[in-house]
């Protein structure tokens, strides 16, 4: 039950936090080095969306940095040998 919380708050806060951004500064930094920056970036500059964009860097970062979460977390677990 605290995971099922847990993880809709979070989720319910990522789908929000780009609506909250085009009226906040702060909200607008922490959205473009977030998960999902490089999403909303591009859905709003369709067309002048580069792939050099510092929300890509982010995004590549987040998963790399899930990719070895997860892999030390198996690892801890015993399922990876």
């Amino acid at each position: 039950m605290q995971t099922s919380l847990l993880s809709l708050s979070l989720y319910l806060l990522a789908n929000f936090l780009p609506i909250f951004a085009s009226e906040n500064k702060v909200v607008k930094k922490i959205l473009d080095w977030s998960f999902i920056g490089a999403n909303s970036k591009y859905f709003a500059e369709l067309a002048d969306y580069q792939l050099t964009d510092q929300t890509l860097y982010a995004l590549i970062g987040w998963i790399i940095f899930a990719s070895i979460a997860v892999y030390f977390a198996y690892k801890h677990n015993g399922k990876i040998v």
